[in-house]
Parts: structure tokens; C-alpha cells; sequence
């Protein structure tokens, strides 16, 4: 039976992830992994490549990992401070969302997408509130809000 080693680059359901070495039929590697750029035949060469590549990744990954850290410092430290319109029975009229979270921390010199802000439902209250702030796929960090009647 004609068999190759194959470096896989992307998920494949039923055989692997990425950088895994599979051995598999040589039709399925010509036919189907190859052409769809899922995987490298293990060559020496490729092998060399992708350790290089995987290295470079990891390195990333640290350096990413180290600097959401630092951000997690910065923003467990920090109160943000919004303002609603309040009615005469202290009942607020309009909310604060995501956006408006990030615009103030944008203000603040800490720049994120408002996905990141993980805020189920807009704030409609005065008062203290605690938001998660999702930095990385391991890093959540609580954000104070502050909700103040406008003046």
C-alpha cells in the first residue's frame, strides 16, 4: 500500500491539527490534502520550514501573552467613569454599552474592540458595575464601571 508522511498546516476533521506528522495514503495527499493546502509532504526540507515556522509562532504567542498581561495590570487598576441622563425619580434614561466602554478607554490611550468588552446586556443604572474584559483565550480581567447622573 503506497503511504506517505504528511506535516498537516490546517485542522483536518478525522486526521489531525495543525503541525501534527500523519502518515496517510498517497491518493488522499494528492488527491485531497495537498491541493487544498491542509498539509506538506514531510520532506526534510518542509520539516526544517515548519520548525522555523512553529518557533516564530511561539515566540509570538509569548510576547502577546506578556503584553495582554500588562494591559490585565493596567485595566484591573482603572475605574471608568460614564454619564447617563437621570429623570426626576433618579430612573436613567439610556444605557451604557460596549462601545461606549471602549470609546473612554480609546480616550484613556488603551485601545479595544468592543467584542472584548463581555457585556451581556447594556448597564441602565447609576451606580458601581463590574464588566470582564476578555484580553486572549486564557486572559479575562474585571473592569470597574462607574455609572454617574450627568450633570
Amino acid at each position: 500500500m503506497n503511504t506517505v508522511k504528511v506535516i498537516l498546516i490546517k485542522e483536518v476533521r478525522g486526521l489531525g491539527g495543525p503541525g501534527e506528522i500523519k502518515t496517510v495514503k498517497g491518493g488522499y495527499a494528492r488527491n485531497f490534502l495537498l491541493p487544498r493546502g491542509l498539509a506538506l509532504l514531510a520532506t526534510p526540507e518542509n520539516l526544517n520550514r515548519y520548525e522555523e515556522m512553529k518557533r516564530l509562532r511561539e515566540a509570538r504567542a509569548k510576547r502577546l501573552a506578556e503584553a495582554a498581561q500588562e494591559l490585565a495590570k493596567r485595566l484591573s487598576d482603572l475605574t471608568v467613569e460614564l454619564s447617563l441622563l437621570v429623570g426626576e425619580e433618579g430612573k436613567a434614561f439610556g444605557s451604557v454599552k460596549a462601545s461606549d466602554i471602549a470609546e473612554w478607554l480609546a480616550g484613556a490611550g488603551i485601545e479595544l474592540e468592543k467584542g472584548a468588552i463581555r457585556l451581556d446586556n447594556p448597564i441602565k443604572t447609576i451606580g458601581d458595575h463590574t464588566v470582564e474584559v476578555r484580553l486572549g483565550p486564557e486572559i479575562t480581567v474585571p473592569l470597574k464601571v462607574r455609572v454617574v447622573p450627568k450633570e
